[in-house]
Parts: C-alpha cells; sequence; structure tokens
C-alpha cells in the first residue's frame, strides 16, 4: 500500500506546504520618503576609534564575513 501525504495545516495558523494560496499577504512596495534619509554621516572608519568594546564586539559577530567585522577586529 503507497504512503499517501494529506495536504492539510496543523492549525488555523500555520499553513501547508502544499496549499497554492501564499502564506502571508504580499508587502506593498514602500519607498522611504527623502525627508527621512540622512545625507551627512561620518565614514565609519573615522568613529570607530571612539567606541567601547562591547559595540565593537556586537560590530564583529553581527557582520560575518563583512568589511565592518574585519575594522571591529582591527581595533580590538
Amino acid at each position: 500500500m503507497p504512503f499517501l501525504i494529506q495536504s492539510r495545516p496543523f492549525s488555523t495558523m500555520q499553513y501547508s506546504l502544499f496549499d497554492n494560496e501564499p502564506a502571508r499577504p504580499a508587502v506593498p512596495k514602500y519607498e522611504l520618503p527623502d525627508c527621512y534619509t540622512v545625507h551627512n554621516i561620518a565614514p565609519l572608519g573615522t568613529k570607530i576609534n571612539n567606541l567601547n568594546d562591547e559595540a565593537l564586539m556586537m560590530m564583529f559577530y553581527s557582520n560575518p564575513g563583512d568589511l565592518h567585522q574585519a575594522m571591529a577586529a582591527q581595533e580590538l
């Protein structure tokens, strides 16, 4: 007797992998208004020596394989 897979949800909050409808509604396209964009930020390299060890550790572990990780490692 072949094994049959039934496509029914586990609960009302989850969706089955076999449903044809998306699990969540599509997110509408949104553009951030220009008034919320900050343009006059100094580069990180000029401020990294002012960061404490905890901030550098967070920067190191939250940016794996990134330039910020290498900068934090050099500063530590």
